[in-house]
């Protein structure tokens, strides 16, 4: 028997389809980009861990869904001080 993995990047992205071959492996994607975040790997449960990486490759054992795990970037920001003022 054919398994799949269903691949969720997020509420607003497709998600994507990967029928194992045929031994049933799959090697994960990298999901689309999204804003201001960096992607960390994808989960067995949503708001789980990164637990497979893209270029990963498992056998199924059975249709299988995984989340996208992503980290938020934080800008950086120069903070200056003249005079006992202070000025981003």
């Amino acid at each position: 028997m054919a398994y799949s993995a269903i691949l969720i990047p997020d509420s607003a992205a497709t998600d994507i389809v990967l029928r194992g071959d045929s031994s049933n492996r799959v090697t994960f994607l990298e999901p689309p980009n999204k804003d201001s975040c960096t992607f960390a790997g994808w989960a067995t449960e949503p708001g789980g861990d990164a637990t497979y990486h893209a270029e990963d490759t498992i056998t199924l054992t059975r249709n299988c869904v995984f989340y996208a795990v992503y980290y938020w970037q934080v800008a950086p920001y120069i903070i200056g001080f003249t005079d006992d003022a202070f000025r981003p």
